[in-house]
């Protein structure tokens, strides 16, 4: 490309622009590693299931939702090739067995929910 006058500035303002922008990565990166929660893995213990008798009788998932973001977060993270705090790697790394067994769960509660709803 041929040289032009603004070139320099240009470049300049793309180097300012991409350090701010690393910067608040980072800064974000290190309050969402602060913010997790070293006992998430206790929500694993948690029913999946339970009757909601406010809703005549009918079944409810009741899967957490903030592992569910957790996950998410992570995974992103991870793209982004940054660090994941040691308890939130541990639960990512059976993500597949969870997302299953939310699939089995939620097919069961579908099923059982047509049953009563017939």
């Amino acid at each position: 490309l041929p040289p032009v006058a603004i070139a320099d500035e240009v470049i300049a303002n793309y180097q300012v622009a991409r350090d701010s922008l690393t910067q608040y990565i980072e800064s974000l990166h290190h309050e969402w590693t602060e913010s997790v929660d070293p006992e998430c893995a206790r929500h694993l213990d948690n029913n999946l299931l339970f009757m909601d008798r406010n809703d005549g009788g009918l079944l409810v998932m009741n899967f957490d939702q903030s592992l569910l973001t957790m996950f998410q977060e992570v995974h992103f993270w991870e793209r982004m090739r940054f660090s994941i705090p040691l308890v939130a790697m541990e639960i990512q790394a059976q993500r597949e067995k969870y997302r299953v067994l939310r699939e089995n769960v939620l097919r069961v509660v579908r099923d059982y929910n047509k049953v009563l709803t017939a």
